[in-house]
């Protein structure tokens, strides 16, 4: 039997054939807003989207931050090599993507469609935020 990459990881692939870097501008916090030009830009409160794929995977759900992935503009050859170390979670070990830790993230780009685990939820600006105790959390004890 020959085993089957989930749909999700399919759909991801679609979408990355499609990807244009974009000139993104984000605010970290209140600091002030930076354009960071990238292939895309992840920002999670747990280390992983559906399908189990280790986006943000120094993510903690219970610590009040959220965790800002970003990759900077690639190439579609260099990006799906990219893309296997993000399977595995080790695509931050690489200078190409790096992570930061945030209370909330503003970000803006030309043509921008936020998403939450797959799903479009709209286009243009977007800003995320951390509400932290808003939730009861089980977590894994560390």
């Amino acid at each position: 039997m020959v085993a089957r990459p989930p749909r999700n990881y399919l759909a991801l692939l679609f979408e990355f054939a499609r990807l244009q870097p974009l000139p993104f501008r984000v605010t970290i916090d209140d600091g002030e807003p930076r354009t960071m030009p990238g292939t895309f830009i992840a920002i999670g409160n747990t280390p992983s989207y559906g399908g189990s794929m280790p986006i943000c995977p120094r993510s903690e759900a219970d610590d009040g931050q959220l965790d800002r992935t970003h990759v900077v503009a690639l190439g579609r050859a260099r990006l799906v090599r990219l893309f296997r170390l993000l399977l595995a979670g080790r695509h931050l070990e690489r200078p190409q993507a790096t992570a930061t830790r945030a209370a909330r993230v503003s970000v803006d780009a030309p043509g921008l469609v936020a998403y939450a685990d797959g799903e479009p939820l709209g286009r243009g600006a977007s800003t995320i935020s951390v509400l932290p105790g808003a939730l009861k959390m089980l977590v894994p004890q560390r």
